[in-house]
């Protein structure tokens, strides 16, 4: 999976599953990450302007995760959540909204 094919991801997700209401210019892209860090998104001020995904996931075998971490970093897009995730729950909205991405199909393929 390259940077190219995870930003047109972020596009269909965005359109299909979010109402098209996330930010059209938000950078998408691979990085390098902490190990224990599947995802991480940036935020300047309230607004957020990168969605990082582990650029280990980059194999052919761990793109449906590249994908997974791409939709849970969407949805700290939506909610301008910018807390780390390692070791802290999620909130209860953030919660709702996974359970609605699932319930509206985002998962299926992936899962």
């Amino acid at each position: 999976m390259t940077n190219k094919e995870l930003q047109q991801a972020y596009k269909y997700y965005n359109k299909r599953f979010f109402r098209d209401q996330l930010p059209k210019g938000l950078l998408v892209r691979f990085g390098r990450l902490p190990f224990d860090t599947m995802g991480w998104t940036w935020f300047e001020v309230d607004k957020p302007v990168c969605i990082m995904v582990n650029k280990l996931m980059k194999r052919v075998l761990l793109e449906k995760t590249a994908l997974i971490t791409l939709l849970h970093e969407m949805v700290h897009a939506k909610l301008g959540i910018k807390v780390n995730c390692n070791g802290v729950r999620n909130s209860r909205a953030h919660k709702q909204e996974i359970a609605r991405l699932m319930n509206a199909g985002a998962y299926t393929k992936l899962l």
